[in-house]
C-alpha cells in the first residue's frame, strides 16, 4: 500500500515539475566572405535545450523570417534550375559504389557529379545530377537529442543543402536538405539503425512580408523525423556559400534600412502549447 501511495505521489508532482522545465531557443546569423561582385556568405548555428536537463519538448512548427533586404535573383528561381530534392536523393542511393557511398557524393558533389558522368546514366538522370550539382548551396552539421528513443542524448550528423523545389503549397521554393548521420561517432558507428540513416528535409520558401515591412521572406523549418519519432536538433550549424552562375549571385545584395541593421526573426510552437519567439539583428555588410 505504501509503494502505491508513493508512487501516486510520484505521478502527481510529475507534471509540476515539467512545468517548471522551459525550452530554450537560440539563434545566430553571420554574413561574411563579402566580395565587391556582391558574393557573401551565409553562416546560420541555432542551439536549443531545456533547463530541465531532459530532451526539450517537440516542435510542431519553426518558422525563420528573413529581412525584406534579402531576396533571390529571379533566374535562380526557374523550374529548370531548381533541384529535386526528393528524386535527388533516391538518385543518389541507388548510383552508390564502394569507391563512392551516400556521404561522400553529398559532401564533394562537383567530384561526384564527375565520377557520375562517367557512368551509364539516363537522359533524364544526369539532367537531374546537372540541375542538383548547380544548385548546391553549403553545407552543415548538426547534433540531434535521440532521448528517449536512444538512451545517448547527442546523435551528430551532416547534411548538404540545394536550392530546390516547393514542397508545400504556396512556398516559391525551398531549401532541400540531404543529411546523413556521421559514422565518425560511436553512437552511430555501433547502431543499425543510425548507420541507415539519411533524412531528405525541405525547408519550404514563402514570399510573406509583413506589413511593418521588416521581414519578406518567411522559411517554414522541417521537423526531423525517424519513422513517428521527432528528434529535437540542440546544435546546428550551415555555411551556404551560395550559387555563382553566368556572372551573377543567387542572392541580391542586400539594400540596407534606415538604421544599418538587418533583422531576423524565428517562432516556434511546442507540442505542450507553448509558444516563443526571438529577434536578433546584424550589422548590414559593406562590399568593397
Amino acid at each position: 500500500m505504501k509503494r502505491l501511495l508513493a508512487a501516486t505521489l510520484l505521478l502527481a508532482l510529475l507534471p509540476a515539475a515539467s512545468a517548471a522545465a522551459d525550452p530554450v531557443q537560440d539563434f545566430g546569423v553571420q554574413l561574411k566572405d563579402l566580395r565587391p561582385d556582391g558574393r557573401y556568405t551565409v553562416v546560420f548555428s541555432s542551439n536549443s535545450f531545456d533547463t530541465s536537463g531532459g530532451p526539450p519538448p517537440a516542435l510542431t512548427r519553426s518558422t525563420l523570417r528573413f529581412p525584406k533586404a534579402i531576396t533571390i535573383r529571379p533566374e535562380f528561381l526557374r523550374t529548370g534550375r531548381l533541384c529535386d530534392a526528393v528524386r535527388f536523393k533516391r538518385f543518389l542511393i541507388l548510383n552508390q559504389s564502394p569507391k563512392l557511398d551516400y556521404e561522400a557524393m553529398i559532401s564533394k558533389p562537383a567530384q561526384a557529379e564527375r565520377i557520375l558522368l562517367k557512368t551509364k546514366l539516363s537522359a533524364a538522370d544526369r539532367t537531374l545530377l546537372r540541375t542538383c550539382t548547380r544548385a548546391f548551396l553549403g553545407r552543415g552539421t548538426g547534433v540531434a537529442d535521440g532521448r528517449p528513443l536512444f538512451t545517448q542524448a547527442t546523435i551528430p550528423g551532416t547534411f548538404a543543402m540545394y536550392l530546390s523545389k516547393p514542397t508545400v503549397k504556396g512556398a516559391f521554393a525551398s531549401i532541400g536538405v540531404l543529411a546523413r548521420s556521421d559514422t565518425r561517432s560511436a553512437i552511430v558507428r555501433n547502431d543499425f539503425i543510425l548507420r541507415q540513416q539519411k533524412p531528405q528535409l525541405n525547408a519550404n520558401l514563402f514570399r510573406d512580408p509583413t506589413p511593418d515591412g521588416r521581414y519578406g521572406y518567411r522559411m517554414l523549418l522541417p521537423l526531423p523525423k525517424v519513422g513517428t519519432f521527432t528528434f529535437s536538433i540542440t546544435e546546428l550549424r550551415a555555411e551556404a556559400t551560395g550559387i555563382f552562375s553566368g556572372g551573377s549571385f543567387w542572392a541580391a545584395r542586400p539594400r540596407c534600412p534606415a538604421d544599418g541593421r538587418l533583422g531576423f526573426r524565428a517562432d516556434y510552437a511546442y507540442v505542450t502549447g507553448l509558444k516563443q519567439s526571438k529577434t536578433i539583428s546584424i550589422p548590414c555588410p559593406r562590399f568593397r
